[in-house]
């Protein structure tokens, strides 16, 4: 019978769904309101947004309200409904609220394309390049030609303060279209490290003779030299690994003899290991001394003693950490080596340089027990 009620009700009033429906989101907003918990409030966003139409000025309120938690209710809403408030607001939202930009970003990039006419609007019209800066984070994962040319644009502007992190966006679209475009800016001064990081990412074998000319040009910046050498340890033969490592150890660049130790270290030869017993004795920075005694555990032999002891009696030094070594992969950190690169800087502080020289002492035991 109720059933049936309703039948008559939407038959006689077509208005009755969409009143039912705005009556609904106003008592979903207040249960948002009143609700404890970030989750909690999350997830009622989602069933208000399902709402539609009727629910979009309950959104609009959850982005304007002072509760963070209240905001990111409205900001899980956002992602059930397309509207062309919401999507603009979302975009602001994201622009000034940092408190719930990371979850606005998300959305951006997932559904893109459902945002990017708005993000070009507000591209165009902004002047804060604070927020320019946060506009191109969210471009990685267009298809859309508007938005390449928007980045040339920059990049061909050499006075634009944008040019950099225009470049890097292009560069993490996954568009072989823009490749050439990239890769003729190898020898541009303020793009070169970024043009060789996305050679090493996006490049192929074929991309190594350019990578070991630079490993061997002095002249060459430490980042630009590590970068390339990265390119190696993904495409170079063993041959070609070991004798780039025997040059890299001989160099007086130490950012290159600390990274081409964590990048090449696996690769072995007399003349690497006599290298790292210099090191491991002499260096003048703990980062490298400890490395090269480390890599010279797998040699197994007696006569390494002499390269790691002094390293064994050590005290931990801060400041060797913040030397020229620490500095070089910034920006490659935008690309697919980050881990490699996190791993190798988690490795340089206080508590893991105790661990790494125990093990260093357990192994002179060893070694000492191989002469009895």
């Amino acid at each position: 019978m109720k059933f049936l009620f309703i039948i008559i009700l939407l038959i006689t009033n077509p208005n009755f769904a969409d009143s039912n429906e705005a009556n609904e989101s106003k008592i979903l907003y207040n249960k948002i309101l009143n609700t404890k918990g970030l989750f909690a409030k999350q997830k009622l966003g989602n069933s208000l947004g399902k709402l539609g139409i009727n629910s979009e000025a309950y959104i609009i309120k959850l982005f304007k309200d002072d509760n963070y938690w209240n905001r990111s209710a409205g900001v899980f809403a956002s992602k059930e409904i397309d509207s062309i408030n919401i999507n603009s607001s979302l975009i602001n939202l994201y622009l000034d609220d940092h408190m719930t930009r990371w979850d606005s970003k998300k959305i951006l990039l997932k559904e893109f394309s459902k945002y990017e006419i708005y993000i070009i609007q507000k591209w165009e019209k902004e002047t804060s390049l604070k927020k320019k800066k946060l506009i191109l984070d969210v471009l990685e994962n267009s298809n859309s030609k508007k938005i390449y040319s928007i980045l040339k644009e920059e990049i061909l502007n050499k006075s634009s303060k944008l040019r950099k992190d225009s470049y890097t966006t292009l560069a993490k679209i996954k568009n072989k279209d823009n490749d050439e475009f990239l890769r003729s800016y190898i020898n541009d001064p303020i793009l070169k490290t970024h043009c060789l990081e996305y050679i090493v990412e996006k490049g192929n074998k074929n991309d190594k003779e350019l990578l070991k000319e630079i490993i061997y040009n002095d002249k060459a910046s430490s980042k630009e030299r590590v970068i390339s050498l990265s390119g190696i340890k993904k495409w170079g033969s063993f041959n070609e690994k070991k004798e780039i490592f025997e040059t890299c150890l001989k160099s007086k660049d130490q950012s290159l003899i600390f990274y081409s130790i964590n990048l090449l270290g696996e690769i072995r030869s007399g003349t690497i290991q006599n290298s790292l017993c210099n090191h491991s004795k002499n260096n003048k920075l703990q980062d490298i001394r400890i490395l090269s005694a480390e890599n010279l555990i797998p040699y197994q032999d007696p006569s390494n003693i002499k390269c790691i002891k002094r390293i064994s009696e050590e005290k931990y030094i801060r400041k060797s950490s913040k030397t020229t070594t620490g500095d070089v992969i910034v920006g490659i950190m935008s690309f697919g080596l980050s881990s490699i690169f996190k791993s190798i800087n988690n490795n340089r502080k206080r508590n893991k340089f105790y661990s790494r020289q125990k093990k260093i002492k357990e192994h002179i035991k060893f070694l000492e027990s191989m002469n009895e």
